[in-house]
């Protein structure tokens, strides 16, 4: 017969002795001499044990059954498996020794074997032999943030994210439909069910139980991916982010003209002043803080003369925040953002010698409140419900794409753009040029919208920004 024993060392007035407990009685103290401070082994580690609990005669998952593990001084602790018969057994002796749990349910008893429990972590028991067998299914509807579902009674349903589920060595895996519905057969048992969308990620806990079905009214984002919001004169895509439940936590620099009075200190949103070099000195320029966030906006009417030569830092650091997995949205005249660090990536109108206002050719668009656009992503199309949409160019002058463009490019909406010809050339239209368009680069993304995002309202638009902002 093995006895366990557990040890201690205690230390009263500078002498060791050795503390020594056997079947939870104390056995005996022994002084130690002549120690110098090395400090022996205390109590044996503990580790934690999950895993599921099979019936042995019906061969099916036990639910409500009692678990038990040893723990210190002889002692037990225990648990009861949940509706899929999975159990969590906190606080079980560590070690390489095998542990013998003891399954305790109305009419069985048995036991699992744990060959090595890791001490300070999470040990999975070996599967019984009836969890693989066992199969339901789950289904449910994925959304952008509880706070917009609460706030209009609908939210705004995410199409095309992706849900998975990591059971042991396997992964269940579904795509939401054009509304947010999907439907996934998923093992038996308690799992975390994920959602990934971009720069979004969501999850829950779920009980799937066998040959039934797990339903989930709604999963939604919380709106915690940290962002960054240039500020600019003609365009302002911060407001379609509050609209969808995100809030505002700080401004760089602090106060400035567009920061609201109230900012909220659990907010995701950064509001960075556009019309200043401060986006470039206290962002761009300032790695550490680039790389807190996920996405980063600029709207049209930043500040753009002082991006022509920008410090090489800054070109580096934009650079390595969206090839590390970062992603950047760009409307209109912010263009040159693109131009100047991301050379290549999209074809845009114009000379590419000159810069700015300066630019032959650049700012050419044509003032348009009616232009018919083309939605060419058939996902994207079947989240607004309709093919083609009005798009309202506000003001002319703004900067639109050549219809060829690089291969990596991505054209989401396409349209017949009116370009404004020279005092010795008249007026052009450029077939099927690209409206809104995105382009890998690296593990992220870049976006680059040719309209202002606060003009237009539609509800089509709408339902089609906030598509978009997913996708980052």
């Amino acid at each position: 017969m093995v006895t366990e024993i557990t040890y201690a060392m205690a230390t009263a007035k500078g002498a060791k002795s050795f503390v020594i407990w056997s079947t939870g009685a104390l056995v005996a103290v022994v002084a130690l001499a002549g120690c110098q401070g090395d400090e022996l082994a205390a109590i044996p580690p503990l580790g934690n044990v999950d895993g599921y609990v099979c019936h042995p005669v019906l061969d099916e998952l036990a639910p409500g059954v009692t678990v038990e593990g040893p723990t210190l001084r002889d002692e037990v602790v225990s648990t009861v498996t949940d509706l899929s018969g999975y159990f969590y057994l906190e606080d079980v002796l560590a070690g390489p020794r095998p542990r013998i749990l003891t399954v305790t349910g109305p009419d069985f008893t048995s036991t699992i074997e744990v060959p090595y429990v890791v001490a300070n972590a999470l040990t999975r028991a070996p599967d019984p032999s009836c969890l693989d067998a066992g199969m339901g299914v789950v289904t449910g509807r994925i959304c952008a943030t509880e706070q917009g579902l609460i706030g209009s009674g609908e939210g705004y349903w995410l199409a095309n994210a992706y849900v998975y589920v990591n059971a042991g060595d396997t992964t269940y895996e579904a795509h939401t439909d054009a509304d947010g519905y999907f439907t996934m057969s998923v093992r038996v048992g308690t799992h975390t069910l994920m959602v990934d969308k971009g720069s979004f990620h969501a999850e829950t806990q779920i009980v799937v139980l066998q040959g039934e079905t797990t339903t989930l009214a709604y999963v939604c984002f919380e709106p915690t991916t940290q962002i960054a919001v240039v500020t600019g004169m003609f365009d302002s895509v911060e407001t379609i982010l509050v609209d969808l439940g995100f809030t505002i936590r700080d401004c760089i620099p602090a106060g400035f003209s567009k920061c609201p009075a109230n900012l909220d200190p659990d907010g995701s949103i950064t509001l960075v002043e556009g019309e200043s070099t401060a986006y470039l000195t206290d962002l761009l320029d300032d790695w550490l803080l680039l790389n807190e966030y996920e996405i980063v906006f600029f709207n049209c009417g930043l500040t753009d003369q002082h991006i022509f030569n920008p410090p090489p830092s800054i070109s580096t650091n934009l650079q390595g925040f969206v090839n590390g997995g970062g992603s950047i949205y760009v409307s209109d005249r912010a263009y040159e953002i693109l131009r100047v660090i991301f050379p290549g990536t999209f074809d845009f109108v114009g000379d590419e010698s000159s810069w700015g206002s300066d630019r032959d050719s650049g700012w050419v668009g044509v003032l348009d409140n009616f232009l018919s656009a083309d939605i060419t992503d058939s996902t994207l199309a079947d989240v607004v419900g309709t093919s083609t949409v009005n798009l309202v160019y506000d003001k002319g002058g703004w900067v639109p794409l050549n219809p060829s463009q690089p291969g990596s490019v991505v054209s989401w909406m396409t349209g017949d753009v009116a370009i404004e010809g020279s005092p010795d050339v008249s007026d052009q239209t450029l077939n099927d040029a690209p409206l809104l368009a995105s382009v890998p680069y690296g593990a992220g993304r870049i976006v680059f919208t040719t309209f202002h995002n606060s003009e237009n309202v539609s509800a089509e638009m709408t339902a089609i920004l906030r598509y978009i902002v997913f996708e980052l």
